[in-house]
């Protein structure tokens, strides 16, 4: 049986939803795969989605940003952390480093965790990087207010240029010398019918649903009340109550609960919350519109800001529309506009070909 390590960053769940996309392909076409997962988000994610073939390892693979909130990041915080966990101290890893070279591992992919390809690089298997920005580059954006990115920075834009192969993932946030493979958008597929998921929420196929999210983060949504107001509408969010919750036209649903989330997207109308790179790829192969938020300190959401305001249909939501309450008219009209068809490959099948083709092994 063939292994791969995978070493997903532990910042959010969207690199661990696109490593999901592509480990569901993989196994899509070669049943006989096995994976190990090295991450610090929690086992319960993956476990929803039903992978075969794969075992789970607590493992802090990277710092990634430390947030004050779903919106805000805390940049001094993030250098404080960085400066205890890099350079990486092998002796820290030891145990991993065992397990790889023990374990008949053949390849690690690494999204967008360095330690993976340094690990890969001691015991000399092949790596591949999977990303669509690195964290040397998101730490840029802070240099000029906080120099003391400059060392960790200047380490982890050498140790990503180590891995043997390097996917990016599209929407793609900076530039290389070398790119093995550009991908389309990653996002992993629906599992229930629309019809299923409507039915499970009591909603009507004709009535209008949207979907609130903040990337799976637990939160409390701050204009609840005004989304009360828009009777003829049903809000799914998730993340705002510990249990399965009606309010009025709104469905509270648990941060972890029954209901998956790509699920959620492929049956709603509209989906409003965070821009977000799993979140944003499900959209655009959903074909639906979208209402978001940006971080205007993380350097990653100009990035995918272009790429919604010229592929998806979408009206970004500021401080001022949610004071004016002029977000309400433009979900109306959004919600009036017709699914867009897209015919693109996922970009989950592209990387999972490129892999089986590293490997010397087919479809099976």
């Amino acid at each position: 049986m063939t292994s791969i390590a995978y070493f997903i960053t532990g910042h959010g769940f969207g690199h661990a939803a696109r490593a999901s996309a592509v480990i569901s392909a993989v196994h899509e076409k070669n049943t006989s795969i096995h994976f190990e997962l090295f991450t610090s988000i929690p086992q319960w994610f993956f476990d929803a989605q039903d992978l075969a073939l794969l075992k789970y390892h607590y493992l802090k693979s990277d710092i990634g940003v430390v947030q004050k909130s779903a919106l805000v990041e805390d940049p001094q915080s993030t250098v404080e952390e960085l400066n205890t966990y890099y350079p990486i101290d092998a002796s820290r890893f030891q145990w991993v480093e065992e397990y790889l070279a023990k374990n008949n591992v053949s390849m690690v992919i690494c999204d967008i965790s360095a330690l993976g390809i340094f690990l890969s690089g001691r015991v000399q298997i092949p790596s591949v990087l999977i990303e669509n920005f690195t964290w040397d580059w998101i730490y840029e954006g802070y240099l000029e207010q906080y120099p003391d990115f400059e060392l960790v920075i200047t380490y982890l834009k050498q140790l990503y240029l180590k891995a043997s192969w390097h996917i990016q993932a599209t929407p793609c946030c900076q530039d290389f010398p070398k790119i093995d493979l550009i991908a389309n958008p990653i996002s992993r597929k629906q599992c229930h019918s629309c019809a299923d998921i409507r039915n499970q929420l009591m909603v009507e196929s004709d009535v209008p649903l949207v979907l609130v999210t903040m990337g799976g983060v637990e939160t409390s949504i701050n204009f609840m009340l005004e989304l009360k107001k828009l009777t003829k509408v049903k809000f799914v969010i998730p993340g705002a109550s510990r249990q399965f919750t009606i309010e009025d036209n709104l469905f509270l649903i648990p941060h972890h609960s029954k209901f998956y989330h790509p699920d959620l997207v492929s049956s709603s109308d509209l989906v409003i919350g965070k821009l977000g790179y799993s979140t944003l790829a499900e959209i655009y192969y959903a074909g639906i519109p979208m209402m978001y938020f940006t971080r205007p300190g993380f350097r990653e959401s100009q990035c995918l800001d272009c790429y919604v305001r010229s592929k998806i249909l979408s009206l970004e939501i500021t401080e001022e529309k949610l004071r004016s309450g002029e977000w309400k008219s433009g979900l109306m009209s959004l919600l009036e506009s017709e699914k867009q068809v897209r015919t693109a490959v996922n970009g989950r099948y592209q990387v999972a070909d490129f892999i089986l083709h590293k490997l010397n092994i087919g479809n099976g």
